[in-house]
């Protein structure tokens, strides 16, 4: 489908620079070069397939190709609470790409004080819908969960560093077109009055010194949200210079 690929190694740099289409000239390589060796940064190349461009950077051997990269903004603003789930299962390979985005997320002084519980045992998620009165019709339908906890020994602001997590799962999940909740758990109390966290830590053995925040909730959605209403915002709430 492409044009030859002609390589140029570049020894002072350790670049690669690759050429998806024979138009582009070495001299036009050359006139690069003369450039300060602090604007030389990455190399973009054109190439079309039919009528449709891609840009290809590349630095140092890895490409980033732009026209993979879905809009962030669309991503966010697209994101909304599922609460129903069809029964379909989750492919194996994105729930792995979901929970290494939970660990790759970022926590104060890199302390990662998360930890957390994946459970796709329907008899089980079921039981942990119980664990308080309200908001937790998600974990009816779900095919997955994710039970976010966080060791407050390793971290005085664990709550911080384990809800930037369960929010990066959220993003993840998105990005592949699943629909996810946030089920609150800490603080929260069960119809008798006992606490929610001592309710899940019961049923799915986890330690006495481990926090526990939320349950996400992960599965192909069964309803349909709209996306946010941006002209809606409330910019009285930004505060520039001072309050």
């Amino acid at each position: 489908m492409f044009a030859k690929t002609e390589t140029i190694q570049n020894k002072s740099k350790n670049c690669v620079f690759a050429f998806f289409c024979p138009r582009l000239s070495l001299t036009f390589y050359n006139l690069c070069c003369t450039l300060t060796k602090q604007i030389i940064q990455a190399f973009f190349v054109l190439y079309s397939v039919c009528t449709n461009f891609a840009i290809v950077i590349i630095i140092d051997t890895k490409i980033i190709n732009f026209t993979d990269m879905n809009n962030f903004q669309d991503l966010v603003v697209n994101r909304r609470s599922i609460r129903k789930y069809t029964d379909q299962e989750l492919n194996g390979d994105n729930v792995k790409k979901i929970l290494e985005s939970a660990l790759i997320s970022p926590s104060s002084k890199s302390k990662m004080p998360w930890e957390f519980v994946v459970v796709e045992d329907k008899n089980v998620l079921i039981q942990l819908k119980e664990c308080k009165q309200f908001g937790t019709k998600p974990l009816e339908s779900c095919p997955l969960a994710v039970v976010i906890c966080a060791d407050p020994t390793v971290s005085d602001v664990w709550i911080e560093d384990a809800s930037v997590a369960a929010f990066m799962i959220q993003l993840q999940a998105a990005d592949f077109g699943l629909g996810s909740c946030w089920v609150q758990v800490r603080d929260r109390f069960m119809e008798n009055g006992d606490p929610s966290e001592e309710y899940v830590r019961n049923i799915l053995n986890i330690p006495d010194h481990i926090r526990v925040l939320c349950i996400v909730t992960l599965g192909y959605k069964d309803e349909d949200r709209k996306p946010y209403d941006l002209s809606k915002n409330k910019w009285e709430k930004i505060h520039i210079g001072q309050w």
